[in-house]
């Protein structure tokens, strides 16, 4: 169904012709000057915003002394008086409802733990309780400015439905929040946070209103799980809430794009909006696995990264089968695609190809859940998991020791492991590493240290949805202030840089600086490695008998060294695809030789 679209005046429009497929994506190329520069205002953005969010939550945390003495006594003996709890027999709401006579400062505090390294109370009343009255005022005096009658016009068509849409929101009624984390053992922190809303009203609300619950996904996800998220969301409650704002807007590219998505759902689904969404359940999520068995090589811009070989799902819950059938048909149109059907289980797969054989492209409907995944293994894997026939993510001893004080039930559940961390991180540093210049070098030794903070972290978390507001618990295996600490150390990196940066401007327009010869041992060291690497990657080539044009790994090679080359300046070294030249590139320069750059035979 259209939404009606309102015009001024007698001029008509012309709705632009449905389009079933997004533009294609453009590519420009810059200039390596310009593609440094930008990086490293992007460091510069990101690097501030965590100084400022990092004096934000210290500074708030001062409160922690007053907090404990405000905090109401608790009887202490009802813990110990308590049966001992099986390590996911955890309650959904360990603090209950509010009472009558209960202050936000008593609500909120009564879910966080005092006596930790981190304790905070923020009253939001005078921030969020009238953010819609303060917009007001100040569209109010943006118009005294000299716009002209049009652009007044359209400004305010744009502010009126900003501030409608905070109003419907139910963000006004966040009347206060806190956090807290306690060590509960070694090296495993404990932190709890809740978000105050007395009277919770709103789409932001109506969106998140089932009740808390055990996550049933836990029952599929394999064993080699890394990363999820769990999620129950309303998506048919979300629509038609913004839709009674958006349909009713003075702007006409809002309403033209309402009706445009509209059709585009009718023209591939052949369902309406309220249709789709209706046939959608309200969980849904996304897992990453690692299979450490198999190695693959993943293409960076600077060439070739390592890694275990990666699968990845998203996941929904489905009331039918029409979305799936939908989707059966747009696969159909692939001669190659497979179609398996089981009485719980529906598969279909587009085979994968070269040099991603890994990745193949599969839809799936297990139960009452609709999977798009990035291959058919881990489908399967789903499956076997649930049959009982294959260990689960609840087997998995780093995720049993952090559920352990957590739980199993909510309305929001997210888990990351070490191992992902570490994956993920050291193939940033890798791609950050080659892409930088000797001039980001202090950036990116902050850079390094945060990561090699980050790939020693691993959590898990649920978020509890309440008659009165969210809450969240997470336990973790780093100190929340060990994230701020190094956060707080960003922006003395950027100003340090900037300083030895004109520093050395200064020095090279007074009197330019005679660079010092290339230091022929340490290139030839370099260079001897990569003739070694050259040798053992022609042999593992020779060695194959067919698929010679499938990328080599690093593994294949190393069967033909004595051991991995050593590093001679901290150089890092790559294989190289098939038909080029190993390649190393070093953190720091060589003489003329820019750190970050290329070295080859």
């Amino acid at each position: 169904m259209d939404v009606p679209r309102r015009t001024r005046g007698s001029a008509s429009h012309v709705d632009p012709p449905t389009r079933f497929f997004p533009p294609p994506t453009r590519f420009f190329l810059v200039s390596r000057h310009k593609a440094r520069h930008d990086r490293l205002a992007m460091h510069k953005t990101r690097i501030l915003w965590c100084f400022g969010l990092s004096l934000l939550l210290c500074g708030i945390s001062l409160q922690a002394a007053r907090s404990e003495e405000l905090e109401p006594k608790k009887n202490e003996s009802t813990t110990d008086s308590a049966p001992p709890r099986s390590p996911l027999d955890v309650p959904i709401n360990p603090v209950g409802p509010a009472t009558s006579s209960a202050t936000a400062f008593d609500r909120v505090t009564q879910h966080l733990d005092p006596g930790g390294s981190f304790y905070f109370y923020w009253s939001l009343e005078e921030i969020f309780g009238h953010l819609s009255a303060a917009l007001t005022t100040a569209r109010d005096r943006a118009l005294r400015s000299s716009l002209s009658p049009n652009e007044k016009e359209q400004f305010i068509d744009k502010s009126d439905l900003v501030i409608q849409l905070i109003r419907s929101s139910g963000v006004e009624g966040l009347s206060a929040f806190g956090g807290s984390s306690k060590q509960v053992e070694n090296n495993l922190y404990l932190t709890k946070a809740f978000a105050y809303a007395p009277q919770p009203s709103g789409f932001v609300w109506q969106t998140f209103t089932k009740a808390p619950h055990r996550f049933a996904a836990l029952d599929f996800l394999p064993a080699n799980t890394e990363a999820f998220g769990l999620y129950d969301i309303n998506l048919l409650a979300l629509w038609q809430a913004l839709l009674k704002d958006l349909a009713t807007s003075r702007i006409q590219e809002v309403v033209i794009a309402l009706n445009e998505f509209a059709r585009q759902i009718h023209s591939n689904t052949g369902m309406t909006v309220d249709e789709l969404l209706g046939s959608l359940g309200d969980e849904a999520g996304f897992v990453i696995t690692l299979n450490q068995d198999v190695k693959v090589t993943i293409p960076l811009p600077n060439g070739m990264v390592e890694i275990p070989e990666p699968a990845g799902a998203i996941f929904w819950t489905v009331q039918d089968d029409r979305l799936f059938d939908r989707l059966d048909e747009m696969f159909a149109t692939n001669p190659t695609t497979q179609k398996e059907d089981r009485p719980d289980l529906r598969i279909r797969v587009i085979p994968g190809a070269a040099p991603v054989e890994y990745i193949r492209p599969t839809l799936a409907k297990l139960k009452n859940y609709l999977i798009i995944a990035s291959n058919d293994k881990l489908v399967r894997n789903f499956a076997e998991s649930l049959a009982g026939n294959a260990p689960t993510i609840s087997t998995v001893a780093e995720f049993k020791e952090l559920a352990k004080d957590v739980g199993d039930s909510g309305n929001m559940a997210q888990y990351i492991s070490k191992r992902f961390q570490q994956t993920y991180y050291e193939a940033l540093w890798k791609y950050m590493l080659a892409s930088g210049s000797a001039n980001d070098a202090g950036v990116l030794e902050w850079e390094k240290t945060l990561y090699d903070l980050l790939k020693d972290w691993a959590a898990y978390g649920v978020g509890v949805r309440e008659p009165d507001g969210l809450y969240f618990v997470r336990k973790e295996t780093k100190n929340i202030n060990e994230f701020l600490g190094q956060l707080l150390t960003g922006p003395a990196y950027i100003l340090f840089g900037q300083e030895a940066r004109s520093q050395t401007a200064s020095s090279n327009d007074v009197e330019p600086t005679k660079k010092e010869p290339v230091d022929p041992a340490t290139l030839d060291a370099i260079r001897l490695n990569l003739q070694k690497i050259a040798d053992a990657k022609e042999k593992a080539l020779k060695a194959r008998h067919q698929r010679k044009s499938q990328p080599l790994v690093r593994t294949e090679v190393e069967k033909y060294l004595p051991g991995w080359v050593e590093s001679v300046v901290g150089e890092t070294y790559e294989i190289g695809a098939i038909g080029e030249s190993p390649y190393a590139t070093a953190p720091v320069d060589i003489a003329d030789i820019p750190a970050g750059t290329k070295i080859t035979l």
